[in-house]
């Protein structure tokens, strides 16, 4: 499950208004005009390596010129996506949440959900327009499963386990969390809205087994 922000920004080499729709769990950035590139993170933590993975049909060789151009362009509107400099402010009650400032951040604007862990608890804060959609979805599931994601590299996947084969589940990138979730079970699970909690589960966790270093 993806969520889509758009941002519009104007290339050097194409004066005309580009849009853009980015997505932060596959680390990808689409252009109205047919251009595709994916992002990885490079040796330098303030760099990231750009790859075109898909471009218009039939472009010139000026076109093909001004690629490098309207890569920059698509890293611009990757960055400012993922606002990194925004900080989630949270007030806690012990495992519970009294305030935070997520609901009017630029994350919640965007239709992305929050996940921040306290005394044990996980608590996945639902974004107010993702609550009409999502939350009947959640009210189906008996436990949590919480898992690396089969979809996206650095996401894990928040599984709504209703003993189904087809339960529903939330993609959540490691960046949207505040803090690392341990292996576990039986661990308290909220899900918060604006109105406050409207859901809880318990959850466990299926990680791979740590590689165990090989002797000398």
């Amino acid at each position: 499950m993806t969520v889509l922000c758009h941002t519009e920004s104007t290339s050097i080499m194409n004066r005309k208004k580009r849009k853009w729709a980015i997505d932060l769990n596959a680390a990808t950035a689409t252009s109205n005009d047919g251009w595709l590139f994916a992002f990885i993170d490079a040796e330098d933590d303030d760099a990231l390596e750009v790859e075109c993975l898909d471009h218009p049909d039939n472009l010139t060789e000026k076109q093909l010129d001004a690629a490098d151009a309207i890569a920059a362009e698509a890293a611009e509107a990757f960055m400012d996506a993922m606002g990194e400099s925004e900080a989630i402010t949270i007030d806690n009650d012990g495992k519970e949440i009294r305030q935070t400032s997520f609901w009017d951040s630029e994350l919640a604007q965007h239709g992305y959900v929050f996940v921040s862990l306290n005394e044990g608890a996980i608590r996945m804060l639902l974004p107010p327009s993702a609550e009409a959609e999502y939350l009947p979805e959640m009210k189906t599931g008996k436990s949590m499963l919480i898992e690396p994601s089969q979809q996206h590299d650095g996401s894990l996947d928040f599984v709504f386990e209703d003993g189904t084969d087809s339960p529903f589940w939330v993609v959540v990138d490691t960046r949207q969390i505040d803090a690392e979730i341990r292996p576990g079970k039986n661990i308290p699970f909220y899900v918060y809205t604006r109105n406050g909690k409207q859901l809880e589960l318990k959850a466990r966790t299926r990680f791979p087994e740590p590689e165990k270093k090989k002797k000398k």
